[in-house]
């Protein structure tokens, strides 16, 4: 698998389990698409939607073929004491949390793909913008 190969990231259910056929529903790897940095809104419905939903609550199509449910993402602060986690958000999606909320799911750490597509002078820096806009959208997710 190339670091340009995404598991879970812009996920597609297969068409024979998603169109109802007998079959149990797969998960495809697809190439990372390169989506502006700028925008958590963007990136989260590119890279973050087919597990967690675009409404944040673990119900993407792909959610069904994962070995464990994606977290809800909109309760993050309140299993928090009512405080968002900024900085273990910031940190799972970069793959440098502990405990690492993507390890059992088959999640990949988004650092190394976000690197691969970075067309910037300063690919670290946009890997990092990248993390904190996400992180940013999904605080606007809470309940």
């Amino acid at each position: 698998m190339t670091v340009r190969k995404i598991l879970v990231g812009s996920l597609l259910l297969l068409a024979g389990g998603f169109l109802g056929s007998a079959q149990q529903a797969g998960i495809r790897e697809v190439p990372i698409k390169n989506v502006d940095p700028t925008s958590g809104l963007k990136m989260y419905r590119n890279y973050c939607a087919a597990c967690h939903g675009t409404d944040g609550k673990g119900t993407g199509p792909a959610a069904k073929a994962l070995k464990t449910s994606p977290g809800d993402l909109t309760t993050l602060a309140q299993r928090n004491h009512g405080k968002f986690p900024a900085k273990y958000v910031h940190q799972a999606i970069l793959g440098d949390a502990e405990p690492a909320p993507h390890a059992n799911q088959g999640m990949p750490a988004w650092s190394g793909l976000f690197l691969s597509i970075s067309g910037s002078p300063v690919p670290q820096a946009e890997v990092e913008q990248r993390a904190f806009n996400l992180t940013t959208y999904v605080k606007s997710l809470q309940q």
